[in-house]
């Protein structure tokens, strides 16, 4: 290995480092909105009732999906907030590049994610105490989960969060670059929720681009199909970078 590129792993070994101890904040609000995610699904607001011969049944269904969601807007929010000036400047404390700063930043989204990814599957379990002491309610599984499964469930979640904070990285670049996508993006963003092809009535453009993820029955290409987009966000996460404007 050549001097220079050892130099440059040191780097972006420096750059990670400071990033992690740095920016424990987010860590803290990423625990703050699963709390509250939590408390939230444990107030079951889905429930049915059943009588019979004298003995009614009152069934409550309890979700983790609404702590995925607040995960995933956490991600999303955080990679935004990382490619602002302010936390851009933090790394001229280094003698560092835009390819040293670019595949820190993006280390350092990949830790997190795994981190949010993990403790967001893990609230279930917080869900079905909560419920249980809370209502004194005996809890029943619809579907046993094999650990197989539970761990490919764990895999899934660490990946879409990967894939919402890869997106808000771009999109937080992209504003930085040009304030014009400040408008651009939401604009793009609504409109695919509604555009169809009037004389085929094919579905709107945005059910189209999630389904391609999200209606794959193969988990082996879930994960292909994810860690691909998101190599792609982050080659344009590195060619966007190379056009911000350099601090004098």
């Amino acid at each position: 290995m050549s001097f220079v590129s050892v130099k440059f792993l040191d780097v972006v070994k420096k750059q990670y480092a400071f990033k992690v101890r740095s920016y424990m904040g987010s860590i803290l609000t990423l625990i703050f909105l699963q709390v509250i995610a939590i408390l939230l699904a444990s107030i079951s607001t889905n429930y049915s009732m059943y009588g019979s011969n004298g003995i009614s049944i009152t069934s409550h269904v309890y979700s983790s999906d609404i702590v995925l969601i607040f995960t995933f807007l956490w991600a999303f929010i955080t990679a935004i907030l990382i490619t602002t000036r302010a936390y851009r400047y933090d790394d001229y404390s280094f003698i560092a590049t835009r390819n040293s700063s670019n595949i820190a930043n993006v280390l350092y989204l990949l830790t997190v994610s795994i981190f949010a990814g993990v403790t967001a599957m893990l609230s279930s379990f917080l869900i079905k105490s909560s419920a249980y002491f809370l209502h004194e309610a005996y809890i029943y599984e619809r579907v046993s989960m094999s650990t197989i499964e539970y761990m490919t469930g764990l895999s899934a979640s660490v990946l879409y969060v990967c894939l919402f904070a890869m997106a808000g990285y771009v999109i937080g670049l992209l504003v930085q670059w040009k304030r014009l996508f400040m408008v651009v993006i939401p604009v793009l963003f609504i409109g695919s929720m509604f555009s169809t092809n009037t004389y085929h009535s094919n579905p709107p453009v945005l059910e189209v681009i999630t389904g391609f993820i999200l209606q794959e029955s193969s988990f082996l290409l879930f994960s292909v199909k994810v860690i691909a987009i998101c190599v792609v966000l982050f080659l344009a996460s590195m060619t966007i970078s190379k056009r911000l404007e350099v601090r004098l």
